[in-house]
């Protein structure tokens, strides 16, 4: 970059900040999703559907951004930790609309929920909670060796 007096002094120096901070963060989620999306494939093996509930791994840093957007909470800083591989983000969604963001579920690399939160941080209802209890017993419970083995490659 050329060292001009308008790149020293530019006049507006916050939308300079702001656009050299967009620059930074979108270069930094580009490195990360590669990671995510690698992650990916191990955490999607966990997917689950019954019909009334989908839940679903968390393979790109918009999936964060936007549940994070979506329901007041602060999942977008798990991004990072994410990629390298130290926890697990899962959204749990209503299959009527998949696309929704509704309850966000964190699993550890041994493969037990640590947090299932929604709207501003709420606490799952009940059905939730019978659900994700379905979701452990039909999928975790038949892959959790495999998955804390993987998890922990990884990471």
């Amino acid at each position: 970059m050329e060292r001009t007096e308008s790149v020293i002094f530019p006049k507006d120096l916050q939308k300079e900040h702001d656009r050299l901070m967009k620059i930074k963060t979108d270069l930094e989620y580009s490195q990360q999703n590669k990671k995510l999306k690698k992650r990916g494939k191990l955490l999607h093996t966990l997917d689950y559907n019954d019909g009334k509930y989908l839940i679903v791994a968390f393979d790109k840093s918009d999936d964060f951004l936007n549940e994070s957007a979506k329901l007041g909470h602060c999942v977008k800083t798990y991004i990072d930790r994410c990629s390298r591989g130290e926890t697990n983000i899962y959204g749990i969604r209503k299959a009527k609309s998949p696309q929704e963001p509704y309850f966000t579920l964190t699993l550890d690399n041994n493969a037990r929920v640590t947090q299932n939160l929604g709207l501003h941080n709420c606490r799952p209802p009940e059905e939730v909670k019978s659900f994700v209890r379905r979701w452990q017993k039909n999928v975790i419970s038949k892959h959790k060796e495999e998955f804390i083995s993987k998890a922990k490659k990884t990471a």
